[in-house]
């Protein structure tokens, strides 16, 4: 037992290193539906996150339109996998109110439907502590560029 927590405290977390291979661009479109039922969409192009980069750092991304206001405009993209047949990311959005979003992506080339899902934390004024909601649910198209092709 002691031995575990000696070597427990020895333990050390890491981020992850630099990615080794190019995350080619993408350009995407997704039709949304709210809990509510509403419908929107949102678009926007994902820019190559190159040789070298971090893979828990974010890209600069503008997402357009008919969305929620926080979930337009300027923002941070994080590429997580990039395969030939799947393309994983994720956005953070921040509203006014303290809320934010975080929009999943998980893209698949040409005609084929990728699928998002958008989730939205609100923190509670008195506790701080915050009430996480399933907000949206999205089927994707999207263009898979190769490498050194940036998005449109």
């Amino acid at each position: 037992m002691i031995a575990a927590l000696i070597l427990a405290a020895q333990t050390m977390v890491t981020g992850a290193p630099p990615i080794t291979e190019a995350r080619p661009a993408t350009d995407w479109s997704c039709d949304f539906n709210d809990a509510n039922g509403a419908r929107f969409q949102l678009r926007g192009a994902f820019a190559e996150a190159p040789v070298g980069s971090d893979p828990n750092a974010g890209f600069a991304t503008v997402t357009e339109g008919d969305g929620p206001a926080p979930l337009v405009g300027k923002m941070q993209v994080k590429a997580f996998d990039s395969h030939p047949d799947l393309r994983s990311y994720q956005v953070s959005a921040y509203a006014k109110d303290g809320s934010s979003y975080v929009l999943s992506f998980g893209f698949v080339p040409g005609d084929g439907f990728g699928l998002a899902t958008v989730t939205r934390y609100v923190p509670d004024a008195v506790t701080k502590r915050g009430t996480l909601f399933a907000y949206a649910t999205g089927n994707c198209r999207a263009t898979f560029h190769p490498v050194g092709v940036p998005a449109k």
